[in-house]
């Protein structure tokens, strides 16, 4: 076909991104989009006549994608479009709706384990595409997939809506074989999922011979995927379904993620109250096995456990999973013999960083669940659990610990050792009319090592039967409880206790000190210490004991902007991007408080500290704009911007005749 727009790619500089404001942290670089024509598709369209232009398009996707080269867009017209079989999409190919309210691709694809749109090559494949703008779905449960992407790097999705698909609504493998489950051997970089709403996509799967749910959003062998801004939710499913449902997010071909990031999204899944869920299908809202460090789970609203299985740290950062600024809660109190969790680490797990969390009316917020199955051997060292609310613990049955640790049916026997633990800074409550049996629950199994232990700066309020219980013949070396203030709580602070309560546990270097027993700590509604609190700056810091997310009291400022105020020249396709000092509520940036005078944008959050301002539109040729940022934009303790900053710069001059233009995603860089 005829192109409409020759776009050439030129070779980019290793300086061209020297000013990025985004050169450290979670930027990642912009990805070359070589766009070279849009090629148009419509419900009036004809795919005999039609030439793919505004003008006279064709009238089916699978057409369009038939005629498409590498570089560029398909653009489906506001209409639904009916879609009977697969359609693989080839690299350098991206696909965009008129918005998910308006391009409606509806399947009615019934083969097994079969996608509307495949995106599939070998390992280590450029996709260098995008798909947006639109909403896919299908009728009762009739297709099993939505989109599937294998192989490939550099694909985003986003902005679209997924609603009604039997297993899942969208993947991305690291490996060619979408239902495969090896590591791949080149990871998939730079690919990302965002600003999509994903709703009764995950039910359950066979996968050899066993059933297993599935995820509304799947992805596995990733290295620095960027999943964040959508709503992900999964409702109760009846009649022939069975009530058998996946989750919102869980890994693809058995995980495999590294240098991951899951942040500002909104996770929900239907509470079953049998033990785990039907066909012990838990109440996850995610779950990924086989990590491999580097990775953070941020801002997310969860309704649902977080699971990760089989984590150790193979990058140079020094973490293998952060979590932090997350709500997982239940909308209620789980009944005995149900349980309900936070986060669940299984089968072996190092260097986790758990802080300034809220858990709320969960039976258990942390739990440990080693099992003999683990090929990298069973070892639970360096968590750190700090800084978080943990409230409304319990179950209105059987008492548990708030942090436990368990054995999922597997006789674990003498091989699991816990070392280099601590719990500080956390403000723990019981619910009224629940029970909560303690706040440590060591390893119960014959023959464990547990040692350097510290449970530190803590409020505690209402465990029944001490803080720490471990089996007799647990060995259990250097602990220490210290600084501690407990209220209507067990005596049994300065015990070990074993299960049946006769003797203490034998500890060598116990250092007990300085905690404060059964004192009010007089918590206000957001559980900080109010005046005349024993827990004002009583902590080994000096700080509160408890939970301080009040002590931040320092306000965000910005530290760059690209442009840069009084910039001349600037591409008129780009995007603004304001950078600050940390990280920002992500609920204060939008276009009201953050916006280029004049000028319709999209704003959004990149990376926790960074927003970006998109025109939907390119700006005009020599034009000076003004950028401005309000005070209603705060960090996430809740601090403001101390003042309103603005800054301007103005376009460059429209390109001569004959100019060539090259594309990146969000820069367009003119070559005279």
């Amino acid at each position: 076909m005829k192109k409409i727009l020759t776009i050439f790619i030129l070779i980019v500089s290793a300086n061209a991104f020297a000013n990025n404001p985004f050169a450290t942290g979670h930027y990642v670089a912009p990805k070359v989009y070589n766009y070279w024509a849009t090629i148009y598709v419509s419900t009036t369209g004809n795919d005999g006549t039609g030439n793919g232009s505004i003008g006279n398009p064709y009238l089916t996707l699978s057409h369009a994608v038939s005629v498409a080269s590498s570089g560029d867009i398909i653009r489906m017209i506001t209409g639904t479009y009916n879609i009977a079989a697969n359609i693989a999409i080839p690299t350098g190919v991206s696909i965009e709706g008129d918005g998910y309210n308006n391009t409606i691709i509806n399947s009615t694809i019934s083969t097994l384990n079969t996608a509307i749109l495949s995106l599939v090559s070998p390992e280590g494949t450029n996709g260098n595409q995008h798909i947006s703008g639109i909403h896919f779905q299908t009728a009762a449960y009739a297709t099993n997939w939505g989109v599937a992407i294998g192989g490939r790097s550099n694909v985003d999705v986003y902005d679209c809506k997924f609603t009604g698909f039997k297993l899942f609504g969208c993947n991305f493998s690291g490996i060619e074989a979408v239902t495969g489950a090896t590591a791949p051997t080149i990871y998939a970089t730079g690919n990302s999922f965002y600003n999509n709403v994903v709703y009764d996509c995950a039910g359950l799967g066979n996968f050899d011979g066993f059933l297993f749910g599935r995820g509304g959003f799947q992805f596995g062998g990733q290295d620095g995927m960027l999943v964040y801004g959508n709503d992900i939710r999964q409702p109760q499913r009846v009649s022939s379904i069975n009530e058998d449902i996946g989750w919102p997010i869980k890994m693809a071909n058995e995980g495999w993620i590294k240098n991951c990031k899951i942040y500002n999204n909104f996770l929900w899944r239907y509470r079953m109250l049998s033990y785990h869920g039907l066909n012990e299908n838990w109440n996850f809202s995610f779950e990924m096995w086989n990590t491999l460090g580097g990775n953070e789970f941020y801002n997310n609203t969860c309704q649902g456990a977080v699971d990760i299985v089989r984590n150790h740290n193979t990058t140079t950062e020094s973490y293998s999973w952060r979590f932090y600024n997350n709500r997982i809660s239940q909308p209620q109190l789980t009944p005995a013999p149900n349980i309900s969790y936070g986060i669940e680490l299984e089968q072996g797990e190092q260097d986790v960083y758990v802080y300034d969390n809220t858990f709320d009316s969960l039976t258990t917020p942390i739990v440990f669940s080693p099992r003999n199955n683990n090929p990298l051997g069973i070892t639970i060292k360096r968590i750190y659990i700090y800084n978080n609310k943990m409230i409304n613990c319990g179950t209105t049955g059987d008492a548990r610990a708030v942090v436990d640790f368990n054995n999922i049916g597997d006789p674990v026997a003498d091989n699991t050792d816990a070392t280099d633990l601590y719990f500080y800074h956390n403000t723990v409550t019981k619910a009224a009319g629940a029970s909560m049996a303690h706040v440590f629950r060591l390893p119960v199994f014959v023959g464990n090592l547990c040692k350097r232990i510290e449970i530190r700066d803590n409020i505690l309020i209402g465990d029944e039967q001490g803080a720490i219980i471990a089996s007799p013949s647990t060995r259990v070396d250097s602990v220490t409880v210290r600084n501690n203030l407990t209220y209507s709580s067990s005596t049994l602070l300065n015990q070990i206790v074993p299960p049946d309560f006769s003797t203490q546990v034998p500890i060598v270097h116990l250092t007990y000190s300085g905690n404060i027993i059964n004192q009010d700590p007089l918590l206000n509604t957001s559980y900080i210490p109010q005046a005349g609190s024993p827990a004002l700056n009583a902590a080994t810091d000096g700080t509160n004991i408890g939970y301080n997310a009040g002590a931040d009291v320092t306000p965000p400022t910005i530290t760059s902007t690209n442009p840069v105020s009084g910039a001349t020249g600037f591409p008129v396709a780009n995007t603004v991007v304001v950078s600050f000092s940390e990280n920002l509520a992500s609920g204060t940036v939008n276009a009201t408080n953050c916006y280029i005078s004049g000028v319709t944008s999209s704003v959004s959050l990149v990376g926790g500290n960074a927003i970006q301002i998109n025109p939907t539109t390119d700006l005009a040729y020599s034009t000076t704009y003004n950028v401005t940022i309000t005070t209603a934009v705060t960090d996430i303790a809740g601090n403001p911007l101390a003042a309103t900053y603005n800054f301007s710069f103005t376009t460059g001059a429209a390109p001569t005749s004959g100019a060539r233009v090259r594309v990146l995603r969000g820069i367009k860089i003119i070559k005279q």
